[in-house]
């Protein structure tokens, strides 16, 4: 009769565990499908961003430039222009500056890439792994209790005590 019931027990356990399985399996699999998908609408996100980036910083520099070389025209030549260092002129300083725009433009993308690509590489192996297999049972086995050893009394609780005797020995208010 126990083996009976062990071997009905085996089987509905397996049934279970199979249910488990397969439940797991399609929803890690559409877990994957939403994930690339998210994963995919970041690049191009992502992309678009920096596309954008770049495009206001060109016109920034642009309007710079021009406003600067404009205000050029109308300063005067000033007496001691000789002795002072060349500086960049404001064309030279906005290539620069587009340079510094392109390379972190560029290193952004090749981060945004690895993370799509570290994403689409953790799902493609959460969903080769399959379900988690459930963990074998040990049989139970009865622990003896533990031993507690006496706790010492705080001088807060026997001075809590000694209050709550002292006003239970006080007569009550008379009532009106």
């Amino acid at each position: 009769m126990v083996d009976q019931l062990t071997s009905r027990l085996d089987e509905a356990t397996d049934a279970v565990s199979d249910t488990v399985t397969e439940n797991y399996n399609t929803v890690a699999a559409r877990f994957g499908e939403v994930t690339k998908t998210v994963a995919g609408r970041y690049a191009q996100a992502s992309d678009h961003v920096l596309d954008l980036v770049v495009d206001t910083n060109k016109r920034v520099v642009d309007a710079a430039v021009t406003s600067a070389d404009q205000v050029i025209e109308y300063l005067p030549e000033l007496p001691w222009a000789d002795r002072l260092p060349t500086f960049p002129t404001p064309a030279e300083s906005g290539e620069r500056y587009l340079e510094l725009v392109d390379q972190l433009v560029k290193m952004n993308r090749e981060f945004n890439e690895r993370v799509v690509r570290l994403l689409e590489h953790d799902i493609a192996e959460r969903l080769a792994a399959g379900a988690p297999k459930p963990a074998a049972k040990a049989p139970a086995t009865a622990k003896p209790a533990k031993k507690r050893t006496a706790r010492a009394s705080s001088g807060r609780t026997s001075t809590s005590r000694k209050r709550t005797s002292k006003r239970a020995a006080e007569p009550a208010p008379p009532s009106v």
